[in-house]
């Protein structure tokens, strides 16, 4: 017998074996998905309002002032913990430098969390980064520039 045959074979007997368990009342159970803090997305931007991004962009100009960082939670609850760590990767002389951390924890059910590194002068030209950590774990990071 071919593989996909094998495979539709298997199909069709795990589909009979539902349908005998749910007719004679037995049930099936499905596993449910992660119910663990994660991050869905997070973007850079030039702006927030409303807890939402403003102006979304991995390229800042010197004269913006504040990078934005605004990260949106699956299953946040209370006591999620979440650090932004802004890095000066290659700008004007500096590497690999620390600029900030913000730290977060979340106090209720929110899934909208805001985070931002501010300079009163131009940010100097270069690459940058922004390491997220969800409970102290790494996530993602994420690339930008300032042109």
């Amino acid at each position: 017998m071919r593989k996909s045959g094998i495979i539709s074979l298997f199909c069709l007997f795990a589909f009979a074996t539902m349908l005998l368990l749910t007719a004679c009342g037995g049930s099936v159970e499905v596993s449910p998905a992660s119910k663990d803090p994660s991050i869905k997305s997070a973007v850079m931007s030039r702006g927030y309002k409303d807890q939402q991004a403003v102006n979304v962009t991995k390229v800042f100009k010197p004269e913006d002032h504040i990078f934005h960082t605004v990260i949106n939670l699956n299953n946040p609850t209370a006591g999620t913990k979440v650090r932004t760590v802004y890095i000066a990767v290659d700008a004007e002389g500096a590497k690999n430098q620390e600029i900030v951390q913000v730290e977060y924890q979340v106090k209720t059910v929110e899934d909208i969390v805001h985070a931002s590194a501010e300079l009163p002068n131009d940010w100097p030209v270069g690459t940058y980064k922004a390491d997220i950590y969800l409970n102290d774990k790494l996530d993602r990071s994420l690339d930008f520039s300032v042109k």
